[in-house]
This record gives C-alpha cells, structure tokens and sequence, in this order.
C-alpha cells in the first residue's frame, strides 16, 4: 500500500500536468454545475480542482468565489454515492 504523501505528490504532479488550474470557463462543466443544481435542488454547486494551497473552481454556480484556501483535510470518495 503506497503511502498518503506519495499519493498526494502524485495527484498534484497529476493536476499539474492537466494545466488547467486559472483557465477560463467551459461551458461543458458549466452545465454540469447547473443540471447538478437543477437535479438536487441545491443552491450550490462546484467543479472543484484542489492544488497545494487553494481549492479553484473550474465551474461554480450559486457562490461568488472563484476559489477559497485549502484547508487541512481533505475528503475524497473512491465508491459511487447510493441513492436513497
């Protein structure tokens, strides 16, 4: 089992790679935010890219901000969400 900084080492090389953190909006997540909003009834919604110190929005609706600083944990999902 490899360690938890090796893997995040590996996930920000990874996000680096994909060099799309402070890119412009694309309306394909844009419309991902909204038919999640539409879908859940939610107020909110974001495609969020997590980097070293910051949490950036690729896509957010419902919120000003176009990101907010990374907090000391992080909470993934390796299992799809079951329905009610």
């Amino acid at each position: 089992m490899r360690s938890n900084a090796c893997s995040e080492q590996d996930r920000l090389a990874a996000l680096d790679r994909y060099d799309v953190l402070d890119t412009s909006a694309e309306e394909a997540f844009d419309r991902v935010t909204r038919l999640v909003r539409s879908i859940f009834g939610v107020s909110m919604s974001t495609v969020t890219l997590i980097d070293g110190h910051r949490q950036w929005f690729k896509s957010q609706q419902g919120m000003p901000n176009q990101e907010t600083e990374r907090g000391g944990r992080c909470v993934t999902r390796q299992s799809p969400i079951r329905g009610r």
